[in-house]
């Protein structure tokens, strides 16, 4: 297989599939400003609709959208649990919190990104307040979405979510989203899909997951990342050799913080989390 994708996107949502499911398979980057790709040729030939993701079967068949793609990648190792059999209640359920995050969440970020009249931008935002006050609640006293049990629908919400720092959107009020968060990116195979994008690197020096500031300067000061959630302390949530996940916050930069003795090092000035031409579209939103 062959996954088309642009770092920090919601093609980040397959790409989690894909490492969870322990399936071979190939990416490519894509520029979604210029289409180009970094193996060369133009996106458009790949995907007619002209943004990511966008997933080539082994056969040579296309195969677009997400919430198709991460269950058609679900199917290959039923075994992996990532989502339930074909047929049943619950691949219904599944299938109905798949839409609820693509029509819900997802999408209700266009207006934000695209830097819609205040009106629609506040629409939107009081949209968000509203899912997110569901998605605590549904949260709350899991792991999950669907309890103990890692699924597609997981890593697509995770996706999403990291957006919120790059329109403004403070989750203090959603301290179960914020722990929901941490434990997804704590997921061995979530920082496997996190690093192949270069969105995230791991010091051996202090056992730390840091943020590669340079390849977000190199990526047009425009990828995402997990401390969207402005989170100010390290968190150790189940990683392998209590290995701790340092997050930062974006926003306040300035700020150099120090915790059980870690120190997480940034470059002021490198322009990560800021505001630049073209977010939405590289954001794949349309």
């Amino acid at each position: 297989m062959k996954l088309y994708y642009s770092p920090g996107a919601c093609s980040l949502s397959p790409h989690i599939a894909l490492c969870e499911a322990g399936i071979p398979f190939e990416l490519v980057k894509a520029d979604l400003q210029s289409k180009n790709l970094a193996t060369g040729g133009s996106l458009n030939d790949v995907n007619p609709k002209g943004y990511v993701p966008a997933l080539v079967l082994d056969d040579g068949q296309l195969l677009t959208e997400g919430p198709a793609i991460v269950q058609y990648i679900a199917d290959q190792k039923p075994d992996s649990g990532l989502a339930p059999k074909a047929g049943t209640l619950e691949r219904y359920r599944l299938q109905e919190m798949l839409n609820f995050i693509t029509s819900e969440i997802h999408k209700s970020f266009s207006p934000l990104f695209r830097k819609a009249v205040p009106e629609w931008q506040q629409s939107a935002k009081d949209n968000l307040t509203k899912r997110f006050d569901f998605l605590a609640a549904h949260l709350d006293g899991k792991d999950y979405l669907f309890g103990q049990q890692f699924t597609v629908a997981d890593g697509y919400l995770f996706t999403t979510l990291n957006w919120t720092n790059f329109v403004g959107f403070d989750m203090g009020k959603w301290p179960v989203l914020q722990a929901y968060m941490a434990r997804v990116a704590a997921r061995p195979k979530v920082q496997e899909a996190l690093k192949a994008e270069g969105l995230i690197k791991e010091s051996s020096r202090c056992r730390a997951t840091k943020i590669d500031i340079a390849s977000i300067k190199r990526e047009r000061k425009r990828s995402l990342f997990i401390g969207s959630l402005n989170w100010h302390s390290i968190i150790r949530a189940g990683v392998p050799g209590n290995t701790f996940c340092v997050f930062v916050d974006v926003v306040t930069r300035e700020r150099r913080q120090i915790h059980r003795g870690l120190r997480q090092r940034y470059q002021p000035g490198s322009g990560y989390g800021q505001s630049h031409s073209g977010s939405a579209t590289q954001l794949g939103f349309r």
